[in-house]
């Protein structure tokens, strides 16, 4: 299969495993990781919070968890805001690497179809090194993961809050 093929609802490193392994083979592998391992994955990533509100005492909410409470959701607002950061980025990149290839299919870059705060001023030189330099993105080199891992931490402190 030619990796031209590539599904537009399908993360492009299946298509490159597809092609890598024999039909059979892939099947096998699908079944086992997509069809079981994700749900398992799923499955345990929300048994802590099952164990949380079953077996725990139910009590009022104290100051602390009012403080995690705000503290996850700024970090989910900084993960939002560097995620649209990062896509407002790579749709300017491609429309300026295609107009600079003479595409003349080339969607043209308009920030107004980009979240607010996602609307930097995107230079050529932004284009040319390749990779977000602007916004969050200035302070971390990851801030969505930067973001994920916080949250989990969060998730952690307060379900150990608990015991």
């Amino acid at each position: 299969m030619k990796l031209s093929l590539i599904r537009k609802d399908e993360d492009y490193r299946w298509a490159v495993l597809r092609a890598q392994l024999h039909p059979w083979l892939f099947q096998v592998t699908n079944l086992t990781f997509i069809a079981a391992t994700q749900n398992l994955l799923l499955l345990l990533l929300g048994l802590p919070t099952y164990v949380a509100s079953v077996s725990q005492p139910h009590t009022s909410l104290d100051t602390s968890d009012y403080v995690l409470s705000a503290i996850a959701l700024t970090i989910l607002a900084f993960e939002f805001i560097s995620d649209n950061q990062q896509f407002a980025f790579h749709a300017y990149k491609h429309a300026y690497l295609a107009k600079e290839k003479g595409d003349a299919n080339a969607k043209v870059y308009d920030p107004k179809e980009h979240w607010p705060g996602a609307r930097l001023n995107w230079t050529v030189d932004d284009a040319k090194r390749g990779f977000v330099t602007r916004g969050l993105w200035r302070y971390s080199r990851h801030p969505n993961a930067t973001c994920e891992q916080s949250f989990w931490v969060c998730v952690i402190v307060s379900i150990s809050k608990c015991y």
